[in-house]
């Protein structure tokens, strides 16, 4: 996964058998999705329709990889137990070890994802452990502390736990985290879900489909997808990608001569880009407002490449003028959205527009204040229908609800600032308030500026 907040590329979909830039077990894996890039890993290239599906060995055939996406996604659900209502669970602070606000409003929006706490919570995650895996530890330490979370809570049993030992592990995996400085809470989650990626990989398969296939273009997109998904998981199926990993389609059209030619890429998370002017209310980097759905239609505009970023088309053996366009194809149980609020041009400047993902709550019970506790209620569930920005060839177009379940958010500027977490609790569906070692029931998440992560679940839960 990319490991750069607010990453961008304007690269074109690479030609079929262009070798991959990066090795090693994570080079291959899905990267943040950008407004502008539909580069990531292997998955991109084309696939052989000549050569049939070579056997993977005993047990992990693609058909059964398929099964499991379905099937474990939603099982692990279950694996947490009836509902507690009376009792929920979860509900369980952590202690600010100095400056890791950041990684602790991640860690409970994470908590707070039902289909991921199943795996770690259950100890589901214990069969699929890779002992030999270089973040063995981090993967223990982390399902050690989501079954600590999970203990601990309850009304009238408030704890607060310190995640030191989780701490050291992360800045082991990712060195960059060492010490006690403020960090991006997107990179930061980069680099878990990568580092619980790599302990739960299943053993690795030989790729079903051939990179070289002369015939690609003239398939079906189901097709291509297709084939580009089951090689992509030949090398990088985990629990993680059951839960988190979704596919993008990239199309580039010549203008000259018409010939198109498809993209495929696994995404992690997408990072959104908030729209300037047009529909958007008020000023940029002091307010203003727009919609999620209007974050989603800038990613998936329609792009012209012309000048420096001509295409190289292969039908006319030249660079050409082209429209790039790209939509969802295969979508993730768990989708995590990125406001990109920090603009690459302006170093110390944050977008500060309200981004609305929920119909604005009835006065009294909204207030600007994070912080205010309130008595826990129901908020809106925040429906998100991504069918508009699906392509229109996916047969997951149909199901493409998904609800809310919790959001990081970060006050304060580029040069410092504080982050929190909204979630809503599997048990008994209230909001709460994660400010660090502090839990607030609340009547709903603050819709303002502050909003930096989104995490939705799909279907609902």
């Amino acid at each position: 996964m990319s490991i750069s907040s607010d990453s961008e590329s304007d690269e074109v979909p690479r030609r079929r058998g262009e070798p991959d830039e990066e090795g090693g077990a994570s080079g291959a894996r899905a990267r943040s999705a950008t407004a502008s890039s539909g580069s990531s890993g292997s998955a991109g290239r084309g696939a052989s329709s000549r050569d049939a599906p070579r056997s993977a060995g005993p047990g992990a055939a693609s058909a059964a990889a398929t099964r499991r996406r379905g099937e474990d996604a939603f099982g692990v659900v279950q694996a947490l137990g009836p509902k507690q209502k009376d009792r929920p669970r979860a509900l369980v602070g952590l202690a600010n070890l100095g400056n890791t606000c950041f990684m602790n409003s991640c860690l409970q929006c994470l908590s707070n994802t039902p289909e991921l706490s199943g795996v770690f919570a259950s100890g589901a995650f214990e069969r699929e452990l890779d002992p030999k895996s270089k973040s063995r530890e981090l993967t223990l330490n982390y399902a050690q502390l989501m079954q600590d979370m999970w203990r601990g809570g309850g009304k009238g049993g408030q704890v607060c736990i310190q995640p030191s030992a989780l701490k050291m592990q992360i800045s082991r995996w990712a060195r960059q985290f060492s010490g006690y400085n403020q960090h991006d809470a997107q990179e930061l989650l980069r680099f878990l879900l990568d580092g619980l990626q790599e302990g739960l990989m299943r053993p690795k398969r030989e790729l079903p489909f051939s990179f070289d296939d002369d015939a690609f273009d003239d398939r079906p997109v189901p097709e291509q997808a297709h084939r580009m998904w089951q090689n992509y998981l030949a090398r990088n199926d985990s629990l993680i990608t059951e839960v988190f990993c979704g596919q993008l389609h990239s199309r580039v059209v010549c203008s000259r001569c018409r010939r198109e030619s498809n993209c495929y890429d696994p995404f992690m998370d997408l990072s959104l880009p908030i729209p300037r002017g047009g529909g958007l209310k008020g000023g940029m980097f002091g307010g203003g407002e727009c919609s999620l759905e209007q974050c989603l239609a800038a990613f998936v505009e329609e792009e012209r490449l012309s000048g420096m970023d001509e295409y190289y088309c292969a039908k006319c053996k030249k660079h050409q003028e082209a429209t790039k366009s790209m939509r969802l194809f295969r979508l993730p149980r768990v989708l995590v959205v990125h406001l990109k609020r920090f603009d690459k041009r302006f170093s110390r400047s944050k977008i500060n527009t309200t981004v609305r993902f929920v119909p604005p709550p009835p006065p009294p019970h909204h207030s600007s204040c994070p912080l205010i506790a309130r008595a826990p209620g129901r908020f809106p569930l925040a429906n998100l229908d991504l069918a508009p920005f699906t392509s229109p060839a996916s047969p997951e177009r149909h199901s493409a609800q998904y609800q809310l379940c919790g959001i990081t958010h970060h006050s304060g500027s580029t040069e410092g600032g504080h982050y929190i977490a909204h979630c809503r609790n599997y048990d008994d569906g209230a909001w709460y308030c994660f400010n660090d070692g502090r839990v607030s029931p609340v009547a709903g998440p603050p819709v303002d500026g502050s909003a930096y992560m989104l995490f939705y679940v799909r279907g609902g839960s």
